[in-house]
């Protein structure tokens, strides 16, 4: 892309005037080009980095639903475990009162 020149026409201007003009507009430019540059590698930096976020949100999110469900799972088992027990408990009290008339 060619550079933008500022015209000066003006006799008592020498052409070497007219070169620094150019010289600073090419710099200028470039500084420019350097900027998006560096911001265009900062926004992809950025939107990586924003679907790694989601990706690990989702594995997140998947383990907690995961971990909820196996501990509804252990609490049912150890409440069966627990109707069990009294359940047996129940039964042990009411064979040794028939056996040997223990009251309690």
């Amino acid at each position: 892309m060619a550079a933008p020149t500022i015209p000066v026409s003006t006799d008592s201007i020498q052409g070497s005037f007219v070169d620094k003009i150019d010289i600073g507009v090419d710099e200028e430019l470039t500084a420019l080009r350097d900027r998006v540059d560096i911001v265009e590698a900062e926004n992809a930096y950025l939107r990586a980095t924003i679907r790694t976020m989601r990706v690990v949100e989702t594995i997140t999110h998947n383990h907690e639903r995961l971990t909820r469900i196996e501990i509804e799972r252990q609490l049912a088992s150890v409440q069966e475990s627990h109707r069990q027990v009294r359940e047996d408990f129940k039964k042990l009290k009411e064979f040794m009162t028939s056996q040997f008339g223990y009251r309690s």
